[in-house]
């Protein structure tokens, strides 16, 4: 092999190595970040865990600026800084509303804008979240089926329900998972 060939494969083998170092962290806005339970609540009268009056009471939400106006759990700010102390960034990664894609979408991405201490370094829209799992991609989702989605993808899901679960062991859990993939 000769010198530069042997250069290109270290300068490779350095690359390939940083990106099994560096794991990309994205978090869920409805139901993690964004309390969208009670909000949807307090507009429809409807439970958003009652899958037939969901769907039926959603449709109030076309048109509106619901996204942008959902409440904020009170852990938000310090979930944030402590992702971005242990990972240096983060990304969001949330579907759209499928009926009132465009609204939705756009409502979102101003609910972020206005609610969250550090802006994330992408943000995803989209329904198909397993499409973003990659074996160093962490995906935190208040869904179940989207995190063994993401799971079965090739990524790592963790269930995390806001205002539910501890963010301390999320914190913890996402600290195992960053010294597991070292």
């Amino acid at each position: 092999m000769s010198t530069q060939e042997s250069c290109l494969t270290s300068i490779l083998m350095g690359i390939i190595l940083k990106m099994t170092k560096n794991l990309t962290l994205y978090l869920d806005l409805d139901g993690v970040l964004a309390d969208f339970p009670t909000s949807f609540f307090k507009i429809t009268g409807k439970s958003s865990l009652e899958t037939e009056s969901y769907q039926a009471a959603k449709s109030q939400l076309i048109g509106t600026d619901f996204f942008a106006i959902i409440e904020k759990f009170p852990y938000v700010d310090y979930l944030i800084k402590r992702v971005v102390e242990l990972f240096g960034e983060y990304r969001i990664l949330s579907a759209p509303l499928i009926e009132d894609m465009d609204n939705s979408r756009k409502h979102k991405l101003i609910w972020i804008a206005n609610n969250l201490p550090i802006m994330p370094t992408e943000v995803v829209l989209t329904k198909d979240k397993a499409n973003y799992a990659t074996h160093s991609s962490i995906l935190v989702d208040d869904h179940s089926y989207n995190t063994k989605s993401f799971t079965a993808a090739g990524g790592i899901g963790v269930d995390f329900v806001g205002g539910r679960d501890n963010v301390a062991d999320l914190l913890h859990t996402l600290k195992e998972i960053k010294k597991e993939k070292k």
